[in-house]
């Protein structure tokens, strides 16, 4: 399992669109397993679920993203990569888990928020 988190000042709806794009556009076998968007008064929220396959060993990661805006401009980024082992007792994931979750890191990182 790998993960992310950060905290910045930003637009929720730019934060959401760029990371479903970047994640959707990184390599190979990406698909979207879901979307929900949820508010809360001023709270806004979207969880974002994809799924890739990994060729290296032979498995499925997924990576779920929560999104959330406090309400005042505070966005929070959340992501979870996980399930890219491949064995019953032992887990060799090969880094895809990691690899997964970069995608979001990468997303938030480059742009100036």
């Amino acid at each position: 399992m790998a993960q992310y988190e950060k905290r910045f000042a930003g637009d929720f709806s730019d934060t959401v669109n760029r990371i479903d794009k970047y994640v959707m556009s990184y390599g190979g076998q990406v698909q979207s397993a879901g979307r929900f968007s949820q508010n809360f008064g001023a709270v806004r929220t979207c969880m974002l679920v994809y799924d890739k396959y990994y060729l290296r060993n032979r498995s499925r990661s997924s990576l779920s993203v929560l999104v959330t805006d406090d309400g005042n401009g505070c966005i929070t980024v959340a992501a979870v990569g996980s399930g890219g082992g491949s064995g019953i007792f032992f887990s060799t994931s090969y880094g895809s888990e990691e690899n997964f979750v970069s995608a979001v890191a990468r997303a938030v990182e480059e742009k100036n928020f």
